[in-house]
């Protein structure tokens, strides 16, 4: 895995990528009303977006999640908006539309009954119907722009945060498969050392069992090394990891959403790793194949980290 992009060269305006974790804090205020939000994010394979809405704001979390959409595409946001008035609204409102129709039927009684046709308000207000409880329960166009813009917010504090961690993640994925490219190397170099120092057992023992039958332990010997190098070649399964490793420094220097790809990858190069293990018996290279695992082991949960 070598040749691939120096981690040490990322400038500080490089694309990086962002972690899922976050919190971000809003307030906003408007003509008798203050909306104040919170956002939180953490860790999920997919993107959930959950809402705490006042019951003013019922129904409301559809029209909004677009905001989150256009800054998150993974983990599990969830947003908590309050929304307080600073002018007390009337306990009750009137239904203009009952009092009217009351009112209507009261003169017309009085005209068929001969009698009087004045209408009192406060004869009216008594009436069933007319006083509605609750006051104020829906918001004004001018109210809902300010929750939006408390909302977005928020999520711009959110967003930045997780931006912020992800550009640390970025250096710690980035030395991850340094140490990988390491790993990778060490068997790459091991491999046909450990190949002549079988060759130079295997002639022993055969010199020794043939009492000098050179020509016959020649044969032999190169039979047996030839199924040897046959056997332990790893030359694909390195071609392999390097590629792997070149699509990961892809995928992080993109700026785009790299997480599930970083996973993906993760699982292919700990299939490559266990398949080197198993065609060699060597020992050196059994060892540098259980430090590049953790290593593959490490990324994999780092990725799970990262949007």
């Amino acid at each position: 895995m070598t040749g691939t992009p120096d981690s040490g060269s990322e400038s500080p305006t490089s694309p990086t990528v962002r972690s899922m974790t976050g919190f971000g804090r809003a307030e906003r205020h408007g003509d008798g009303i203050t909306v104040q939000v919170e956002a939180r994010s953490v860790n999920a394979k997919h993107l959930k977006v959950s809402w705490r809405l006042p019951s003013e704001l019922d129904g409301m979390g559809a029209a909004l999640e677009p905001l989150v959409r256009e800054r998150a595409t993974r983990g599990t946001v969830t947003l908590s908006v309050n929304l307080v008035r600073t002018t007390q609204a009337a306990p009750s409102r009137i239904d203009a539309v009952v009092l009217a129709d009351y009112a209507r039927q009261a003169r017309e009684a009085a005209d068929v009954a001969g009698l009087p046709s004045d209408v009192r308000m406060e004869d009216l207000l008594r009436l069933p119907g007319v006083l509605v409880e609750g006051g104020q329960t829906t918001l004004a166009d001018a109210e809902v722009a300010i929750v939006r813009d408390g909302v977005a917010a928020a999520l711009d504090q959110l967003a930045g945060m997780r931006g912020t961690e992800g550009a640390s993640m970025h250096a710690v994925l980035s030395a991850t498969l340094d140490e990988m490219d390491g790993h990778a190397a060490r068997i790459a170099e091991r491999v046909p050392v450990a190949l002549a120092e079988h060759k130079d057992r295997l002639e022993k023992r055969l010199t020794a069992i043939l009492e000098g039958s050179s020509g016959v332990a020649e044969d032999l010997l190169a039979r047996e090394v030839a199924v040897l190098a046959d056997r332990s070649d790893v030359a694909e399964e390195i071609d392999r990891l390097r590629s792997h490793d070149a699509q990961a420094r892809d995928a992080l220097a993109s700026g785009e959403p790299c997480g599930r790809r970083l996973e993906f990858l993760s699982q292919e190069m700990t299939r490559e790793a266990n398949t080197i293990g198993s065609k060699s018996n060597d020992t050196d290279i059994r060892a540098a194949v259980v430090d590049l695992k953790l290593a593959v082991e490490r990324l994999k949960e780092q990725a799970a980290n990262v949007e």
